[in-house]
């Protein structure tokens, strides 16, 4: 049961606080007051998209919070979002700001999606958009469903992943449209790239490994021709270095023998004549020792040629080749047994449309059985709502195709006038009527659904009279086990309210608000009068309004 509707900074509402109760709750008010406002309000907490200029003006935020009763079934429901419920209320709220929203349930946040979820079992707003949907067939197969959701959600439930898996398989099987000669060219492609992995195909951090061991033989290379080089310039073809030295030594012993003072000079170069020939000794041997695996590096080289190309063509991983490997070995796999597979997924597309079938015949036979219950029922409430020579049907047929709710087609059926014949709801019911219809649908869906709210919008479009006194029976009948909100322009219906509520508009220093009254028995009694629509009310208007108000007393009193 919704217990509080808080409203702040939406459009003409600056700060509203709403307290409901249970049974039949009911909102008045002149025509621009804000009645459609307060449950655009409602609406934007169920989740409802929403304009971008719906904050007041010179606010930067709105806010929109409902409080409802707790019961074990909302426990339930909440406890699948992982969202706390053990308080005797439950709060949702939304947050409006910059044309984004914060939607909240007991302070944890919620996407709006989880959000419309979870309040399709708190509330159910019944406007003229709802009425409109019952122009639909396929409205008309919901509330079927809805009626006998005990027997038919299970059943839909399954169908449902039926009807993905088979679509899923039917969407597989474009797989088999193939000509022969294209299979043929796919095998032939397949077979070459398979083949070429398979042949060439490297352990796992191989190509690191030769990558290291192809770096080490290349480098024996270098050091061999830089040795050579080194070697050559200390004993090359013309002597080199060391050659040189012995010029040098003999020139200088050959002058010792003239100045014994160069002794010093001719002992340093007989020490750098024998350093030249240690290294070029030590060099040599260095070169004797150094060897280059000319035919390993060749080996190396070549099979890094074919990691690298592998690469190139099907991945630059081990993993990433041996994934497309194994993929194109699946795709060969299945065109080798073609035949077999085609067979194979043929049966297994056969063998889940049977499934379905199946489930479409068990649907078929639980909504006919409800529609002749349903229809029984929703005359009865017609007639009680004043349709005094009404005909009602609900036909089943069945489709060529099925789909996730089964193979059935459901059409409402109506004839309102005397003489006419019966045909689809859509061809001849009025707006007026349509309201009605819709009130004994929620009025009969009523005793099988486990939302605890009813809200109303224009219920009373197109009726007066005795038929507006009827609409309000009804809804006080509905009231008895469901908390009903209204909004009406209708006397005979206000005047059945447990709570009666009034919305104003008023002008405060250029500014418009709109404010929302509870009327005590006095103030309900000059809004009925009010409603009546005279200019000047006197005595007898408010006569009137007092005997309406007692009739409507006695009757609930009756229940």
């Amino acid at each position: 049961m919704l217990l509080s509707l808080h409203v702040k900074n939406l459009a003409l509402i600056k700060d509203i606080d709403v307290s409901f109760e249970k049974g039949l709750n009911i909102l008045t008010g002149e025509t621009g007051a804000g009645k459609s406002l307060l449950l655009g309000s409602i609406n934007i907490a169920l989740g409802a998209k929403f304009s971008k200029d719906i904050i007041r003006n010179e606010e930067e935020s709105a806010l929109v919070e409902l409080i409802f009763e707790n019961n074990d079934s909302l426990r339930e429901i909440l406890s699948k979002y992982d969202i706390d419920a053990s308080d005797d209320i439950i709060i949702v709220s939304r947050k409006i700001n910059n044309n984004k929203s914060i939607s909240k349930i007991n302070g944890f946040t919620v996407t709006v999606k989880d959000l419309k979820n979870i309040m399709l079992n708190m509330l159910d707003i019944s406007g003229q958009h709802e009425h409109q949907k019952l122009l639909s067939k396929e409205t008309h197969l919901d509330i079927v469903d809805e009626y006998a959701k005990d027997k038919t959600k299970p059943i839909l439930t399954k169908l449902k992943d039926l009807y993905e898996e088979y679509k899923y398989l039917q969407k597989l099987k474009d797989e088999f449209n193939i000509d022969e000669s294209s299979k043929n060219r796919e095998i032939d492609i397949l077979q070459f790239e398979t083949n070429e992995i398979d042949q060439k195909i490297f352990m796992k951090d191989e190509d690191d490994a030769l990558e290291e061991e192809f770096k080490k033989l290349n480098s024996g290379t270098d050091i061999c021709e830089d040795l050579n080089k080194a070697y050559s310039i200390l004993q090359g073809d013309n002597g080199g270095v060391s050659s040189a030295l012995e010029d040098a030594l003999s020139y200088v012993n050959d002058a010792y023998k003239y100045d014994d003072g160069l002794s010093d000079l001719k002992d340093s170069l007989y020490e750098l004549d024998s350093l030249c020939k240690d290294l070029t000794r030590d060099l040599y041997q260095k070169l004797e020792d150094v060897s280059v695996d000319e035919e390993r590096l060749s080996e190396v080289s070549e099979r890094l040629d074919e990691i690298n190309h592998l690469k190139m063509k099907y991945g630059n991983t081990y993993e990433s080749i041996i994934n497309y490997l194994n993929e194109k070995k699946e795709q060969l796999d299945f065109y080798l047994d073609y035949d077999n597979r085609l067979k194979e997924h043929e049966e297994k597309i056969e063998k889940c449309k049977c499934e379905i079938i199946s489930l479409c015949d068990k649907l078929t036979d639980i909504r006919i059985k409800t529609a002749k219950v349903l229809k029984e029922k929703i005359t009865d409430v017609l007639l009680e709502l004043n349709f005094l020579d009404v005909k009602f049907d609900i036909v089943v047929n069945n489709k060529d195709d099925f789909n996730a709710k089964g193979n059935n087609e459901v059409i409402f059926m109506i004839s309102t006038n005397p003489g006419s014949d019966i045909r689809p709801i859509n061809e001849v019911a009025s707006g007026g009527e349509l309201s009605r219809i819709m009130l004994a649908i929620k009025t009969v869906l009523a005793s099988v659904d486990d939302v605890d709210t009813l809200i109303f919008d224009e219920i009373d479009s197109g009726i007066s009279g005795i038929t507006a006194s009827m609409v309000a029976k009804k809804l006080c009948d509905v009231s008895k086990y469901r908390q009903v909100i209204c909004i009406t322009h209708l006397a005979q219906i206000a005047a059945m309210a447990d709570l009666h509520l009034r919305i104003d508009k008023n002008v405060i220093d250029n500014n418009t608000y709109t404010t929302l009254t509870k009327l005590d028995y006095d103030e309900s009694i000059a809004e009925l009068m009010r409603i009546s629509g005279n200019e000047k009310l006197t005595d007898t208007d408010k006569a009137h309004a007092v005997s309406l108000k007692q009739s409507c007393d006695e009757y609930k009193k009756g229940q």
